[in-house]
Formats: C-alpha cells, structure tokens, sequence
C-alpha cells in the first residue's frame, strides 16, 4: 500500500473514532513503590525495580461481587492507565522468573476461583491492539499474558479504601478492600 493510502486510510479511522477525555489526576491518585540498590563505595546505583499504578476506591458491593467479577478472567489491577512494573534487575515472583524489562500488570483468576496469579503482558502487543487496561476483561485475546506468577488469596479483617501495592525485595502485596495477594520475591543482583 503506497504511504498517501495508509495516511488517508489512518485519518479516515481517526475521523470516525470518538475521542474521550480523562483528567484523572484530579479525581484520582496514582501510587508507586519501588526497591532501589546503591553501591555506597561507587556511590551510584546499580539497580531498581518499580510499579507504578492507579489506586481505585473499594465499594462495598464489591465484597458480594468479587466472584463475579473475578472467577476466571483477567482483571484491570489498579485505575486508569496500566499498572506497570519496570525492572534493570532479574526478579523471582512467586517462584517464577521475571527478566529485567518493563510490564504492564493484571491480575487472573481461574475458572472455579480456586488460582490468582499475576499476569505480565508485553506493552508493545498491547499498543499494537490499542487496548485500553478498561477493556482487559472484554477483549482477553488480545491482552498478550507473556507469563504469571502465582499470588496466594487472604481476607483481610480491616478493610483498604484504595488499592494499596507494596513490594519489598522479600515480597510482594497487593492490598484492595477486604483481601490481599500476595507472593514471595527475591532479586537478583548483578
């Protein structure tokens, strides 16, 4: 296709699409957590591993809903944007291994319930696909999971208002409402 059909046939695509506008900044927070490691001798840096995400309000219908929303499918985790993981070092999650990259980040679930685990998705196929992290649940085959690691499901007695993710070079937690998730996480230094 000569380069003035593939400009026109992108405008005709772009005329026809309906822009919507988020100003999420004012409405919403956004949360980060991140593990640094600096050489005190060097005094540099020699790696760092963060996520970054948006931090939806718990409802309280949601404690009925959970299944339903969540039993075998994937599932947006955090608001907005993607909720991104960004690494220049090795990790381990939940025993499986992350090379160092960056990840847009879901959660799945299997069919009876019973599994969760964290889903890495390469953020190149998704631009590819413009997919919205809205969209994860409804458009699932086009949502490219490279790998998962497995996350353990608890209740939680205290309820957290906002989605909460904390990660440590030890473990990995993901507080929202009345459960956590959580995995074991090591780092590999270089």
């Amino acid at each position: 296709m000569a380069p003035s059909i593939v400009v026109f046939a992108l405008a005709v695509a772009l005329s026809q699409s309906q822009p919507r506008y988020s100003e999420y900044g004012q409405h919403t927070e956004r949360g980060g957590t991140r593990v640094a490691y600096w050489d005190n001798e060097k005094d540099q840096a020699v790696g760092e591993v963060a996520i970054e995400y948006g931090r939806p309000l718990w409802k309280a219908a949601y404690d009925e809903q959970l299944d339903a929303m969540t039993s075998g499918k994937i599932w947006r985790l955090g608001e907005n944007f993607w909720t991104s993981l960004d690494s220049n070092l090795t990790l381990t999650i939940g025993g499986v291994e992350v090379p160092v990259g960056y990840y847009y980040l879901v959660v799945k679930r299997s069919e009876d319930g019973s599994k969760w685990s964290l889903a890495f998705v390469d953020p190149v196929e998704i631009r590819k696909k413009t997919v919205d992290p809205f969209e994860v649940t409804t458009r699932e085959t086009d949502v490219p999971v490279r790998f998962e690691a497995p996350l353990t499901f608890e209740p939680q007695d205290v309820v957290r208002e906002r989605l909460v993710i904390e990660l440590t070079e030890e473990r990995l937690v993901i507080q929202w409402g009345s459960f956590a998730l959580s995995a074991p996480v090591s780092v590999s230094h270089r």
